[in-house]
């Protein structure tokens, strides 16, 4: 497989990146992709071999161990970039998440977010499994560091119900009003609302969720909420609450 090709199918080829200094002859590698190197050299162990058993998560030392010339197939190797992403992704969520919070506190920090280490720990947790990339932690994390995100609007406009504003306007109060901010109570609180008005989860949760992340999934946002903390919460449904309801009016 040439360079060529993978600059064509749109996936790495070298380990690093290459610079051949001339227009058109630099291309992106492995690492800089983002790649763990330990899950690049499983991948890279499987393409033509094979251990004869279901396994196909290995540590360096089980490849060295298992590894012999006899497993390796006559016919010609497939590489397989999304079983490549695959393999990375299993290492990701594989890592603990103060392994994880520890890599990530030097680029949260690299973009002005001041957090700390139990922070980025309990971010780790709460964005792995929808990684395949460490660096996709930080690009879905964005809206809990800064107030300036993009809302999805066709969403916005389609979950927001003006005959229930008086509602999201209640809870939002109540949530002010709140001595405890855990996920458990927050649950407690707006289920409990919802509950005891006879409402749909759906006509309140979506709207909470845009107006605090500015997308309809993620995370529980019970963990989301508790995590911003009570004045920014209450901020965030001020202001896209009304961002909302001047959108249906439009």
């Amino acid at each position: 497989m040439s360079k060529r090709d993978g600059d064509r199918l749109g996936f790495p080829v070298f380990p690093l990146s290459w610079n051949g200094g001339e227009k058109g002859d630099s291309f992106t590698g492995f690492r800089e992709t983002g790649f763990d190197p330990a899950a690049l050299i499983n991948f890279l162990a499987f393409l033509g071999w094979n251990p004869g058993t279901e396994q196909e998560m290995f540590s360096l030392d089980e490849l060295v161990e298992t590894f012999s010339l006899e497993r390796i197939g006559k016919s010609g190797a497939r590489f397989d970039y999304e079983k490549a992403k695959w393999y990375n992704q299993q290492y990701l969520f594989a890592a603990t998440n103060e392994e994880l919070g520890q890599q990530l506190l030097p680029v949260f920090e690299s973009k002005g977010w001041n957090t700390t280490n139990e922070v980025a720990a309990q971010i780790a947790g709460m964005f792995k499994e929808r990684s395949v990339f460490l660096a996709d932690i930080p690009r879905q994390a964005a809206f809990l560091f800064e107030d300036d995100f993009a809302i999805d609007e066709k969403m916005a406009r389609k979950k927001w119900k003006s005959d229930l504003a008086n509602h999201h306007t209640a809870l939002k109060n109540q949530l002010a009003g709140s001595e405890d901010f855990s996920p458990a109570q927050l649950e407690a609180t707006i289920k409990g609302y919802i509950t005891d008005n006879g409402l749909k989860f759906g006509d309140i949760m979506a709207p909470l969720r845009l107006a605090i992340s500015g997308v309809g999934g993620g995370p529980s946002l019970f963990d989301i909420l508790s995590l911003l903390g009570k004045d920014k919460v209450v901020e965030r449904l001020d202001k896209n609450y009304a961002a909302f309801a001047e959108m249906q009016e439009a």
